[in-house]
């Protein structure tokens, strides 16, 4: 994972994983093969920037890097978190740490956080399912069940209603964030949907 700066267009910090071997099935052959835990997807931040999330393709998990403390605490998740080292580009001075892990379903790849800045939203291709992570607490409050190879999801502007592509199965589902359940899925929506946009007005998809 690289940080830009914005203002140079200059890269300033690279984090590298340790590797965590792992066998993975190609979908089309139905073969294994050799991959690493450590393939990241995507990424979002909260706490205005505070707060890297970033999901683990391999993995099953979502690790967090906290840009005030990750460098200076390195002992906190050596037990439970993902082992990294952190480089100064500039530089090239390397830290060893560990990053926060948070455990959610198979082949996590979209994250987002809801308008309100409370959840963080993970769709988990192979699970069939969405984890639902508390924003303070780090802690996955709900896993909800979808449609087949959940991909892009959009939230409402009043962090109430949240629907999510259904890429493998060509559906869209659509889940209360207030009760934490699946209220519908949606057939009819085009072939392997994968992006969803919420216009301002929450009133199309």
């Amino acid at each position: 994972v690289w940080f830009i700066d914005t203002a140079t267009y200059q890269p300033v910090k690279k984090i590298d994983f340790a590797r965590t071997p792992v066998k993975i099935m190609n979908n089309q052959t139905k073969q294994y093969f050799d991959s690493f835990e450590e393939k990241p997807v995507e990424v979002c931040f909260t706490e205005n920037g505070r707060y890297v999330w970033i999901t683990l393709h391999n993995g099953a998990c979502v690790v967090v890097y906290d840009t005030l403390n990750s460098e200076k605490n390195t002992t906190e998740f050596v037990s439970t978190g993902k082992k990294v080292f952190i480089e100064d580009v500039a530089t090239g001075k390397k830290v060893t740490t560990y990053l926060r892990k948070i455990t959610v379903g198979r082949t996590p790849k979209i994250i987002t956080h809801t308008p309100d800045k409370k959840y963080v939203i993970v769709s988990n291709w192979h699970s069939k399912s969405v984890s639902v992570i508390d924003a303070k607490t780090f802690k996955v409050v709900k896993t909800i069940e979808v449609d087949w190879v959940p991909r892009g999801h959009a939230c409402t502007s009043d962090s109430k209603r949240l629907f999510v592509a259904n890429m493998a199965a060509s559906t869209m589902s659509l889940i209360d964030l207030e009760k934490l359940e699946l209220v519908r899925t949606f057939g009819e929506v085009g072939s392997k949907p994968r992006h969803l946009i919420m216009s301002n007005d929450d009133k199309y998809l």
